[in-house]
């Protein structure tokens, strides 16, 4: 991801066997943020019938450490994961 101009958002939706049952971009952003859409996100991995997700952004900038905003996103779908269960 680090030929990206701007931040993009992506998730693989795995099987059982963590094997990729697909991926896909779900959202592209500007230089600094990005938004996503949870139930978008879900709506997928339940449409694909995946029992896991990775998901993955690029900080065009090229800092590596995660911001604030990040760990917000990461909490926010972690909780709303366990409550699709």
């Amino acid at each position: 991801m680090t030929y990206l101009h701007q931040e993009e958002f992506w998730v693989l939706f795995l099987n059982n066997q963590h094997h990729v049952l697909d991926k896909k971009s779900l959202s592209k952003g500007g230089i600094l943020e990005n938004t996503v859409n949870i139930r978008l996100l879900f709506k997928n991995a339940l449409r694909l019938g995946a029992i896991a997700i990775i998901v993955a952004h690029d900080h065009p900038s090229g800092v590596l450490t995660s911001g604030k905003s990040d760990i917000h996103l990461t909490k926010k779908l972690k909780k709303q994961g366990i409550m699709w269960i």
